[in-house]
Order: C-alpha cells, then sequence, then structure tokens
C-alpha cells in the first residue's frame, strides 16, 4: 500500500487504517493457530519452553538426593544398625520424609512457576544434609540448630 498524505477521513487513509487493521487480524489468527497447535507464539513460547527444561531437569536432580539419602538411610541406620534405631529416630525419619515431601513440592511449584526458591532450596539442603549425618551419628541432628538460628537472626534484623 502506497502511502498517501491525505487528510482523516478521507478514502485514502479509510484504506490504509482498513489494511491495517486486516494485517493485526491476520496475525492475532496467525498466533491463535500457532498457539492452538501447540506452539508458543514467538520468542514467549522459547522462553516457557526453556524454563520447562529447567524445571524438569532440576526437579530430577533434587528428586534423586531425596531418594539417594532415604536409601543409604535405610540400608545403614534401619537394616543394617536395627540396635540404634529406635523410637525417636523412627520419627526423625518421619519428619524428615515430611520436611523432604514440603520443600520438595515447594521448589518444583516454584520452578513451574518461574519463581524464586531460594528459601525452600537452603531448608531443603539443610534437611537432607541433616538426615545424611544422623544416618551416622545422632549428632547430625545438630545442623537442625541452624534453622531457629536462622529465624532468631532475622527477627532481630527487624
Amino acid at each position: 500500500l502506497k502511502f498517501c498524505p491525505t487528510a482523516p477521513g478521507s478514502r485514502g487513509a479509510r484504506v490504509r487504517e482498513s489494511a491495517r487493521v486486516q494485517g493485526a487480524q491476520r496475525r492475532t489468527r496467525s498466533c491463535r493457530a500457532s498457539r492452538a497447535r501447540g506452539g508458543g507464539g514467538g520468542m514467549a513460547g522459547h522462553a516457557e519452553k526453556k524454563q520447562a527444561k529447567k524445571a524438569e531437569t532440576a526437579n530430577v536432580y533434587f528428586l534423586y538426593a531425596i531418594f539417594g539419602v532415604n536409601a543409604l538411610y535405610i540400608l545403614w541406620r534401619v537394616l543394617w544398625h536395627w540396635s540404634s534405631f529406635g523410637k525417636w529416630s523412627m520419627v526423625g525419619f518421619l519428619l524428615f520424609s515430611a520436611v523432604s515431601y514440603f520443600t520438595y513440592s515447594a521448589i518444583k511449584n516454584s520452578l513451574d512457576l518461574g519463581m524464586d526458591y531460594e528459601l525452600y532450596q537452603d531448608l531443603y539442603i539443610i534437611n537432607i544434609t541433616t538426615q545424611f549425618l544422623a544416618t551416622f551419628s545422632n549428632y547430625g541432628w545438630l545442623l537442625y540448630l541452624v534453622v531457629p538460628g536462622y529465624g532468631g537472626g532475622e527477627i532481630f534484623k527487624m
């Protein structure tokens, strides 16, 4: 369409406006069709795919860490050293499992939404490390004191 310097409201201006609207409608239909086929819609689709891939990869690593430490804990503490696995060790294992489930779910949801998960990850790492250390010695539980220590430090900063 040639540029026609005509006054607004004249036939040339209406033709240009009509062509602009039709082009926008075509692009909108094209984007809708692309999304219906599963395409993203330009660069945003690529970013969403990258984010989903990153989330999937990270979720697998977090899950493998939970399985690995739990397997070690069960093999070493429960099966091999059954005599030292008392009532409080059972309660502790339930605590480890509950905290692992909570932090993993929170991290997974944060990754899926593209949000920050730093605090959940810190708690996750402390939990997994404490479980690893508590596998070999009851003194490993002392690492959990970092959590209230951090919370107290944050309260005093206010």
